[in-house]
């Protein structure tokens, strides 16, 4: 018999938790740019009912731009083999900038 299909392959492995860790992140990605978009409409109404200045939208930019840093620094910590510490990175900077968000707005309306 062939025993060979039964052999351990690492780099099978880490292809694999490489794309779970893909997905989760494309998935945290589409979770917290629906709540930023969510808050540009809500700006854009703001802006188009009070009269504000353009710079309401400075908040969701710089957000946006953190949130873009941490899941670079996640998939950095995740290729280094700190699986557990990439996916908390994306997590809390995720939770991070959407708690930010709705302060943001709360703070406008």
């Amino acid at each position: 018999m062939n025993e060979t299909n039964h052999i351990y392959d690492e780099k099978k492995e880490q292809k694999f938790y490489a794309m779970l860790f893909w997905i989760f992140e494309l998935s945290m990605l589409l979770i917290t740019g629906s709540f930023v978009y969510a808050a540009f409409v809500a700006i854009s109404t703001l802006i188009a009912k009070r009269g504000l200045s353009v710079m309401a939208y400075t908040p969701e930019v710089i957000l946006s731009l953190v949130y873009l840093y941490g899941a670079y620094v996640g998939w950095q910590r995740f290729k280094k083999a700190r699986w557990l510490s990439g996916v908390g990175v994306v997590m809390g900077v995720s939770s991070l900038v959407i708690v930010l968000l709705w302060v943001h707005l709360s703070k406008m309306v």
